[in-house]
């Protein structure tokens, strides 16, 4: 709808906006009145020192840290400013996330790629805690397929006394 607007421009729904003889001149204002209000909120003084990441920082944080509070600087990731928004593809906003993303084309699983926040791992000992979190605020595309094995888990079951 937003964009069919912007296309379309129709004159009649100017009216209630104020003194805007033409949507350029509408546009224009609310973009000026937008910088204005993120300068003030920033402390900047022009649009060229004004950074998204100041506005999108994603902080994802254990569960035991709102527990334990005094582990939360050690369990949590550090707040860092994250690209995206709530209307893009990489959909991010304080708060709201995708907790990971994916791409595999059929018939072509070899090259598919993941993007996973903090890491494999929730154990905050693990060296896979947070392992794919520097990956995941900047985009970097990690692949989906196993590579080489690093580590083996076996489990033995319990023997049992009739």
């Amino acid at each position: 709808p937003l964009q069919r607007l912007l296309v379309e421009q129709p004159p009649e729904l100017l009216v209630g906006y104020g003194d805007y003889p033409d949507w350029n001149t509408l546009i224009a204002a609310i973009l000026e009145q937008s910088i204005r209000e993120l300068e003030k909120r920033q402390d900047s003084d022009s649009v060229a020192s004004l950074e998204w990441g100041r506005e999108n920082r994603v902080a994802i944080g254990h569960p035991f840290a709102d527990a334990i509070p005094w582990l939360a600087g050690w369990l949590n990731m550090p707040a860092e400013p994250l690209s995206g928004c709530s209307h893009c593809v990489r959909v991010a906003a304080p708060g709201f996330g995708a907790s990971a993303r994916m791409v595999v084309s059929p018939g072509r699983e070899d090259r598919a790629i993941l993007h996973m926040p903090a890491g494999q791992s929730g154990h905050p000992f693990s060296s896979h805690y947070r392992d794919q979190q520097d990956a995941w605020l900047k985009g970097t595309a990690t692949a989906l397929t196993a590579g080489k094995g690093l580590h083996r888990l076996q489990l033995n079951p319990a023997m049992t006394t009739p």
